[in-house]
């Protein structure tokens, strides 16, 4: 009977040491309940990289390239490229569909290559409330093919998508 008791005992200082660990509280010092719920931890900030070949096509204002991204996997893109003010917006669709929009910039360097800062944020499915930023190179040739090479963070929350990020 003593076993059992201890057991019980042990088993009840063991769950209520979890259960408060996890971010609520049993007993107020008035003898009443209470519970606090800490907030969701923040986003997951990893590495990003994105690789991949595309073309502009000048005479539309598109721009469509296909690669490989980190938390994204193998992807198409499209977007609308604007020459004047060298910046271009768009989707980067993964195999799974889920998406992320994007906005690049692109600045020539006097050594002739292009940098590149993009922005993502995500869509609907998994990619939901990722959101993260790029930087690297693009090489183009005469036939407005290019070469795309970014490296940066991807944040992704936690949360359902029901729930917005902090």
């Amino acid at each position: 009977m003593k076993t059992g008791l201890a057991f019980v005992l042990s088993f009840l200082f063991i769950g209520a040491g979890a259960f408060a660990a996890s971010g609520a509280s049993l007993v107020t010092p008035d003898g009443g309940v209470k519970v606090h719920v800490f907030p969701a931890p923040p986003p997951s900030v990893s590495a990003f990289k994105l690789k991949a070949g595309g073309q502009f096509d000048l005479g539309t204002g598109t721009a469509t390239f296909a690669g490989q991204a980190t938390h994204v996997g193998q992807f198409t893109a499209d977007g609308t490229f604007d020459p004047v003010t060298l910046a271009i917006q768009g989707t980067i669709t993964a195999q799974s569909e889920d998406t992320l929009n994007y906005a690049a910039t692109f600045e020539p360097q006097p050594s002739g290559e292009i940098t590149v800062h993009m922005t993502f944020v995500g869509g609907p499915g998994r990619l939901f409330n990722a959101t993260g930023e790029a930087f690297g190179t693009l090489t183009l040739d005469a036939d407005f093919m290019f070469a795309l090479d970014l490296e940066g963070t991807f944040r992704k929350c936690t949360r359902d998508a029901t729930r917005s990020c902090e």
